[in-house]
């Protein structure tokens, strides 16, 4: 019997395939002004003042903008650009385009479709295939699936790259991807799983952690509108994914965790300031990702 055959069997026991999908609705804008960059008027909510104006307005002094000012002065001074993110959204699109130029449907593409390139299912992925926990992430159910994902990965991922730096970011959406990827073949181990969400709803965790964290990372005002932005975004997702079987929320769950457990690693006061301590909290999270990740991995066996 083909894999292609198992697959159809297993979509028909299991009532098809997991998709991760995330609903983009739910996070606004305003609360995520272009992942931390500030707007050409120096107020991250849009409100502020031209550059060079003094820090007054209407004979009082503004505490909240000038602290969000300084912030946004620490937050370039510490990564001025988030280029693992971009990397990993155009490395999404490239491999979404490879696998339609090959054949595979742009809208509605079937399990079978995407299991050849590294989708994840169970008795493939127990079966010595671990390979697939890593290369799932980067697959997509149609070109709606991966603009949802992709949208959400360029609201929330630069920010928390520039927060935490590049290659904690990186460990960081790995290490979710991965542990979403080990949580699904354990609740569906029958269906063919793909999608960047379980690594996305990480990042997402990652951003709770260091807004939840208290005052001294982030301004307080852009930290309580964060902390709302995110519990809408959240709740209604997990909601959404209870209503339509066909969302993995197990990879959604343990992604979100993952990343929040992951975070708390990196998170510090002085995260932007002292950025020398960056390698250290890397390499922490790194060995401690690994071993996490073979732990979750036992578990398959």
């Amino acid at each position: 019997m083909s894999a292609a055959d198992d697959v159809t069997g297993a979509e028909r026991a299991s009532g098809g395939a997991r998709r991760q999908v995330i609903i983009p609705e739910r996070i606004d804008d305003a609360d995520l002004p272009g992942g931390g960059r500030p707007p050409p008027g120096g107020d991250p909510f849009g409100r502020g003042a031209p550059p060079g104006a003094e820090p007054f307005s209407g004979g009082f002094f503004d505490g909240a903008r000038v602290e969000e000012a300084a912030f946004h002065e620490a937050l370039r001074r510490a990564t001025p650009l988030a280029r693992v993110c971009s990397a990993l959204v155009r490395l999404n699109v490239f491999v979404f385009v490879v696998l339609v130029l090959s054949g595979v449907p742009l809208f509605a593409p079937r399990a079978a479709d995407l299991l050849p390139w590294g989708a994840n299912l169970g008795p493939l992925t127990t079966g010595g295939q671990w390979w697939r926990l890593l290369t799932s992430m980067f697959l997509h159910f149609g070109l709606l699936h991966l603009v949802f994902n992709m949208w959400i990965l360029r609201q929330v991922g630069p920010l928390v790259e520039r927060l935490v730096g590049p290659t904690g970011f990186l460990i960081l959406y790995l290490f979710a991807g991965i542990a979403g990827g080990v949580a699904s073949t354990l609740v569906h181990p029958n269906a063919v799983g793909a999608g960047a969400s379980g690594a996305i709803f990480g990042i997402v965790g990652a951003l709770l952690a260091i807004v939840a964290g208290g005052r001294g990372v982030l301004p307080q005002r852009m930290g309580l509108a964060l902390r709302r932005s995110i519990g809408r975004f959240v709740v209604y997702n997990l909601l959404f994914g209870l209503l339509v079987p066909e969302i993995d929320l197990s990879a959604h769950l343990v992604g979100l965790v993952a990343g929040f457990l992951g975070a708390l690693l990196l998170r510090h006061e002085d995260m932007l300031r002292r950025t020398e301590l960056r390698q250290r909290r890397d390499l922490l999270l790194g060995v401690v990702s690994v071993l996490c990740v073979a732990l979750l991995i036992a578990l398959l066996r």
